[in-house]
């Protein structure tokens, strides 16, 4: 019978969904069901059960809450038998085989016989890992909605996106990053830091020395290049020899004593602006791929504000420069319409005095009218000009024999007369002769003549040069230079762009922003090719080169169009006749 009831028993405790081990008041085992040799990583209960005391936590170790290793004698077991109470508690604890980490609810119940002395301990361990993960999981992710909708409201409250991301690496480093970095390309390109943070602010004025000594652009992120997001779950001293070349740099580094990081690209509108990095040093914490997928929700939110941000910002100063234009373009139209006028009422008066006009006086006053004339029809050519490159437009150029070196001599000396301070120079041979639509070259030539004299408010020498091509003798190139204000490095690649001007003239001098986007699509047409190289306070060189070339088939030449309008006035003539 005894025997029986023993073998029911033993067959209770291997099916129970717990594992069970048994103790003496000595805190030997006595006794562990098959599961409490699986949970504590044993083979069989005969060698968990040879174990010393202490034996069963050998193949694993006891963790608190911010996963730091704790004492054997932490285990509700170990305090039950020392405590002669009934203690339950969940447990983290990591498999040192595989570093897997897991939870479980174990409890220990002292027993007594009935002189109240103490006959064994039992303990139950339940696996509760997947309630605990599934626990965590959905409180991480409320953490995160949080923080996003947070960050949200911070990107939504201004426009001003340098001071947002600032704002938002700070919340990053409340949550989950002991480090945060937001570096964004600049308009010319370039990688520069605009943020970044950390608990404690000798930390951050440390990474301030280090990005002064080591720009990120000097080492820029892959996810930059790629576009890409990087997790390094574990940054190991290998990992940072290979992505570290510089040895000072290095050993900084490594005293900082970095274990996870992410680098997740600004992506927006299929454009990379920048990186946002987050780093795990002393916190300890170790970055998954869950948290990847956040930091990427966060990337893209931060992105899209600091793309709608730049582009407000576009407009602002496409307003802004849109009215400057109206108001020169104006100021052009107003000018010559002012001459005629003047001269209209010269000769009215003296009609009115005495009944004729001088000849010369005459001659001279048309002369004015043609001249004037001929400076709106240009004007009005430009606006048209304008138009068609709107619309994507090609212009439809008229060619004919021109001679470059007498057209720039002409323009040049026209330009002259309106600058006393300057002094324009054109260094030429003889003559360069060749097909091109001179109406068109003549307001290239015209518009860096006059952009090198008012970008030159201080005067000085300005200088044309036309020769024929080095490497390619079929071509012309004119160069257009200057010692004036010269073009920020950043605006140089968007410099082409209609109403796109310098920051540094914007509200200083006057201008339209579309005559170097005129000039290039007139060259570019022609089959050309315009450069501008400049450097902030040291002047402008502009570099033209033109094929010689002739007319392409099918386009209209300028003898034949001067024919048909002969052949039309004279038929006009006849017909008056």
């Amino acid at each position: 019978m005894v025997e029986r009831l023993e073998n029911l028993l033993e067959s209770i405790l291997q099916h129970v969904a717990d594992g069970i081990v048994v103790r003496d008041p000595a805190g030997r085992l006595l006794y562990a069901n098959d599961l409490a040799v699986r949970m504590t990583g044993y083979a069989s209960a005969a060698e968990l059960l040879a174990a010393p005391p202490t034996g069963a936590l050998d193949k694993f170790e006891l963790l608190d809450d911010a996963g730091q290793p704790l004492p054997p004698e932490a285990l509700p077991g170990r305090l039950a038998l020392h405590g002669g109470t009934h203690t339950e508690t969940v447990i983290r604890y990591r498999i040192r085989e595989t570093g897997v980490e897991r939870w479980s609810l174990v409890a220990g119940t002292p027993i007594y016989d009935a002189a109240g002395n103490l006959q064994v301990v039992v303990s139950s361990f339940r696996d509760i890992t997947g309630e605990v993960t599934a626990r965590m999981q959905a409180e991480a992710a409320m953490v995160r909605q949080t923080f996003l909708a947070e960050a949200s409201q911070e990107l939504a409250a201004s426009l001003d996106y340098e001071t947002t991301l600032a704002a938002i690496a700070r919340l990053a480093v409340r949550q989950f990053a002991d480090w945060c970095s937001v570096d964004l390309l600049d308009e010319a390109g370039v990688l520069r830091r605009l943020a970044v943070a950390h608990v404690d602010p000798a930390k951050v004025e440390l990474a301030n020395e280090l990005v002064r000594r080591y720009p990120p652009a000097t080492n820029p992120p892959r996810a930059l290049q790629t576009g890409q997001a990087e997790l390094y779950p574990e940054i190991s001293d290998a990992l940072l020899q290979a992505s570290i070349p510089d040895p000072e740099l290095l050993a900084i580094i490594r005293g900082l004593g970095l274990k996870s990081s992410m680098a997740v690209p600004l992506n927006a509108r299929g454009r990379t602006l920048g990186v946002l990095s987050f780093i795990a040093a002393e916190s300890g914490r170790r970055y998954t791929a869950d948290d990847l997928a956040f930091a990427e929700q966060l990337a893209s939110r931060a992105a899209l504000a600091v793309e709608n941000a730049r582009l407000y910002q576009e407009v602002q100063q496409a307003l802004l420069t849109r009215d400057e234009f109206l108001a020169s373009v104006s100021h052009d139209l107003r000018n010559p319409l002012g001459a005629l006028k003047a001269t209209s009422q010269v000769l009215q008066r003296q009609l009115t005095r005495t009944g004729a006009v001088e000849p010369a006086r005459l001659h001279a006053a048309l002369a004015n009218v043609d001249t004037t004339t001929n400076r709106m029809a240009a004007l009005i050519d430009m606006l048209m000009d304008v138009a068609r490159l709107q619309l994507g437009q090609p212009l439809e150029l008229v060619y004919g024999q021109t001679d470059l070196v007498a057209l720039t001599r002409r323009i040049a000396e026209e330009v002259q007369q309106i600058t006393t301070h300057h002094q324009i120079q054109v260094d030429a041979a003889t003559e360069l002769v060749g097909e091109w639509d001179a109406r068109r070259i003549e307001r290239v030539v015209s518009n860096l003549l006059e952009n090198a004299v008012k970008y030159s408010p201080g005067g000085g020498a300005i200088v044309a040069t036309l020769t024929r091509g080095k490497d390619e003798p079929a071509e012309v190139v004119l160069t257009f230079e200057d010692h004036g204000l010269g073009i920020p490095e950043h605006d140089l690649p968007r410099i082409f762009e209609r109403f796109r001007r310098g920051s540094n003239v914007v509200g200083r001098i006057g201008g339209t922003g579309i005559g170097l986007a005129g000039a290039r699509q007139i060259v570019e047409q022609h089959g050309g090719t315009i450069v501008v190289e400049s450097r902030q306070g040291a002047g402008t060189t502009v570099t033209v080169r033109l094929p010689f070339g002739h007319a392409p088939a099918g386009a209209p030449v300028l003898s034949e169009i001067q024919a048909r309008r002969d052949e039309g006035s004279s038929k006009q003539e006849t017909s008056a006749t």
